[in-house]
């Protein structure tokens, strides 16, 4: 059985999330917008703490937010990751996505998603200070969510992501690659320069819209993940 193309799947992801837009903005203006908000202030109260000025002070910023949203990751984060992949449930078993579906959806599953999506956020995180190896650990960590929300058997997310993976990550990487170019790289050029001077509601707002890439990219993974399990339809007898 070939394995999915690109191209359909980011229709598919496309469709869904645009098709479920109420549920995806709601969890991404919790996950997303309230958390950058929040770790933001925090931040800018934190950083000038050591005594740094200018590009220092910024580097501090980025760095001591960083781990403030590796924090939120492992809390907010560990709800909304399973809440947004509930929207691919639902749409593979042909029923409509609800808020209170993918709210309960999400705290059902939270406690046993926490750990290992705060693991592999941080690890992310981490490896973004040199980048390369961060986009190797965001090709290696692609299926946590999906194994984490769906496998509640599994007890190595990190390690079964990463063995899964192996033979998908060019297909990963050219997804990666949409949202690099349509979000992630303004994203993050855009914080550089005007972070400082952003009003709070522009921060909730490039905040939510951030992590409405991260619904799209959770649904995208999504069928990488359940693709590898789809058995090819037995031939049609003579």
């Amino acid at each position: 059985m070939q394995p999915i193309a690109v191209s359909r799947v980011v229709a598919n992801a496309s469709r869904v999330l645009v098709s479920n837009l109420f549920i995806a903005l709601f969890i991404s203006m919790v996950a997303g917008g309230l958390g950058f908000m929040a770790t933001d202030a925090i931040s800018a109260e934190v950083a000038p703490k050591f005594g740094l000025t200018g590009q220092g002070l910024l580097v501090a910023h980025t760095l001591f937010q960083s781990l403030l949203l590796c924090a939120w990751a492992g809390s907010v984060g560990a709800w909304a990751a399973p809440a947004q992949i509930y929207l691919w449930v639902q749409k593979e078993k042909q029923l409509p996505a609800t808020l209170a579906g993918a709210i309960n959806y999400g705290l059902n599953r939270a406690s046993r998603v926490a750990l290992p999506h705060f693991r592999a956020y941080s690890l992310v995180v981490l490896g973004n200070i040199v980048i390369v190896p961060g986009i190797i650990f965001g090709l290696m960590f692609s299926f946590v969510d999906g194994i984490a929300t769906l496998d509640p058997q599994e007890s190595k997310v990190l390690s079964r992501s990463s063995r899964l993976t192996s033979s998908r990550r060019g297909s990963i990487f050219r997804v990666m690659l949409i949202a690099f170019g349509t979000w992630w790289f303004w994203f993050q050029l855009g914080l550089v320069f005007f972070l400082p001077t952003m009003p709070v509601w522009a921060k909730f707002a490039v905040g939510t819209v951030d992590h409405l890439v991260l619904v799209w990219i959770d649904l995208c993974m999504v069928q990488f993940y359940l693709d590898m399990f789809r058995k090819a339809p037995a031939a049609v007898p003579a």
